[in-house]
Parts: structure tokens; sequence; C-alpha cells
């Protein structure tokens, strides 16, 4: 094949259907088969453009995402405000069933001429000289072998193949997403159909229905916090949810499905974002904080990017992967700005580890310290 993509989520697929659209031969190795829940979000209106343009906009529709009119938030006051998708020419936002979004996407792929392997990982990839990588795959079916003449790392903030090849991943913060699903509450009653971000002096919380009548609530917080915490109190989420004003009313009449679950959100990038036969897309290359809003749009964005990306390096042009690499530099430093524009609005809590952390020295620049480790 011409291409092996490691990780068959938004990022990976979209790379997929743009190099599709070139006629490139493309294998999607993914480790999962797409069964168990994945957390969900809301994507903006403006996600229409990159989903038409992998011909992923009328399997998108056809799933029936909930719309969303907008979203609500109480940062930098105790006043709630919102903000309306009214204006916007393709209407609506949507609150997204993740796991569902991503089989679609791999599905879409697959009917494009892409292989896609679920249920499958990858055991060791060697360079294979001019030929780009050797791939040796495990499934239930056994272990196989195949060439790629490049890769792409799609594995998130794992980094998992760009780590392998001598990259190091620096992180800017320890964020994490305690998160945790409700149901039972009917067509969302107080609700509504917005999503809500509710800052706290601990962090924030993010609550939003989704397409089968579930909610998602989570908690943004420091790992350091949540892990004091949870020491202290075995109740430690739900004290902290009970301690919030609009959050705690929203799960008012809904049960809770399970614990909540803890995973990494933090803001984060890899040192160098491609090398020899290979790059790095989506969160392997570069994740945000989940504050930006800007999850599977930026993977979907990123995908295509990389896509005409490794079409141009397939095709012998040699600035390719450093036009890449120079476009998400310059992504990232805008993102870091606005990142710390954001947070400097909530100066209730200047005590706070949390806040202090965030407005009290600002990360101005890449320089100024970031975390540094090796494996993802």
């Amino acid at each position: 094949m011409d291409v092996g993509v490691i990780g068959g989520g938004p990022s990976g697929c979209a790379t997929a259907l743009t190099l599709r659209h070139w006629g490139h031969s493309v294998t999607v190795i993914e480790q999962t088969g797409y069964e168990k829940p994945r957390i969900g979000e809301i994507l903006p209106p403006s996600v229409r453009d990159p989903l038409v343009q992998l011909g992923a906009w009328e399997p998108f529709v056809a799933g029936k995402p909930l719309p969303s009119p907008g979203f609500q938030s109480v940062w930098g006051g105790d006043d709630c405000q919102e903000k309306d998708f009214i204006f916007h020419p393709h209407g609506s936002g949507w609150h997204l069933d993740r796991a569902s979004f991503d089989a679609m996407l791999a599905q879409t792929a697959q009917e494009a001429g892409a292989n896609v392997l679920r249920g499958t990982r990858v055991i060791s990839a060697r360079a294979h000289g001019a030929d780009g990588w050797m791939l040796a795959l495990e499934s239930r079916g056994g272990r196989l072998r195949c060439r790629a003449r490049f890769i792409v790392d799609a594995t998130g903030r794992a980094s998992s193949f760009a780590c392998q090849q001598g990259a190091v991943r620096k992180s800017w913060d320890h964020l994490v997403a305690a998160t945790a699903l409700f149901t039972g509450g009917g067509d969302g009653g107080t609700v509504g159909h917005r999503a809500l971000v509710e800052a706290v002096e601990g962090g924030w919380w993010y609550s939003a229905l989704l397409p089968d009548r579930r909610m998602v609530v989570a908690l943004m917080t420091d790992a350091d916090s949540y892990a004091a915490g949870c020491h202290a109190s075995e109740d430690h989420w739900h004290r902290e949810l009970a301690a919030t004003r609009r959050t705690r009313s929203r799960v008012n009449g809904w049960s809770l499905l399970g614990v909540p679950r803890v995973v990494s959100a933090n803001t984060s990038r890899l040192d160098r974002f491609a090398g020899d036969h290979w790059l790095a897309v989506g969160d392997a290359a570069m994740a945000f904080d989940p504050l930006s809003a800007q999850g599977v749009h930026k993977a979907l964005d990123s995908g295509i990017q990389a896509g005409q990306c490794i079409h141009r390096q397939l095709g012998n042009e040699k600035t390719a992967l450093k036009d890449y690499a120079l476009r998400l530099e310059n992504h990232f430093s805008r993102y870091l700005k606005a990142r710390t524009y954001y947070y400097a609005r909530e100066r209730r809590w200047p005590q706070s580890p949390f806040w202090a952390r965030r407005i009290g020295p600002i990360l101005a620049s890449w320089e100024a310290g970031p975390l540094k480790r090796r494996g993802g």
C-alpha cells in the first residue's frame, strides 16, 4: 500500500479519505471495533465544510445527530451567557455520539476504497529502506505483515508511533477530564439542547446532551488536584458536582451510569511533527484544551492537510513535510494565545492552584518551560 494510517479516529479517517481522493492505496489500522462508548461533544456549524469535502456529510446527517442551537457559559462572573448559532450560514451545531461518528467515518473511508482493519493493532514497525515501512499486525484472525511507503500516526495523545521514532511529547499542563454519563432524564427538560461550561474554583464543568437522550458531564481540573481530592474522599467527583449551581441543576432527575472516567485533556504537542516517511496528525501531533471546542473539527482539518501533504510527498515534492510542519507550528502558536486569553478572563479565584497556574505567570511562549516526556 501507499500509506498505512495507525488509528481510525476522525483525523486518521480524514487522512485516508483525502488520500483516496487522490487515488492512493490506504490501510487504516484501528484497535477497536468502535463498539465502546467514546466521550461525546458538540460540533460547531462550520464542521459541515470538512465533512462535505470528505464526502461524509450525507452519512453524518443520516445518523440523525442532535441539533444544538448554541451553548451557555458561566465564566468570569456569576451570570450565564449564551451564544447562538442562529446567524451562522450553516445553521445549528450538533451534539455528537463519538462512537457512532467515528464508526461512520471509518465506513465512509472503506466505501471510498480504503482498507479498514478493525480490531487490529500494530506489533512492530520496521524501516524498510526506500520502500518505507514493514508493519507486523495482530488481530483476532491472526497475524499479518504489510508494507507501506508512508506511515501516519493518528494514535491520539499517545503518539505511539512518533515517539518510537524518537519524537518527544511536550506538555503545557496536567489537565484531566473526569467524565460521567447520565440517563433517564427524558428529552432534556431544563437541560435543553445547549452545552454548558461552568467555571468553579477547582477548574470547570462541561455538560451536554447526547443523541440517545443521555447526558455527558465532565469536570476539567488538574491531575494532582483531582488525585488529592479522590484520596481525601471517594465521593470527590460528586461533592464537586454538588457544589456547582447550574451543572447540578441539570442532572436533577437523571441517573448516573457507572463511575467517572478520567482521561488526559492537557495541552501538548510533539517536538517534531514529521520524519522520514511518516507524519503525525490530529491529537497525535498536537492536542488542545477542551475549552477551545476544536476537538473533532481540528481533527478533520488536520487529516485533510495531512492527506494533501502526503500526496505531495509521494509525488516527490521536497518541501511538503516542511510546509506541513510550519502550518502546524503556526496553528499551535495561535492556539496558545487564544488559550491564554480565555483563561485570563476568569479571575474570581486567583488563589486557587488551578487558576493561579493559568493566570499567574501566563504561558506566553513555547520556551516558557514545557514539561518533557518520552513515549506519549
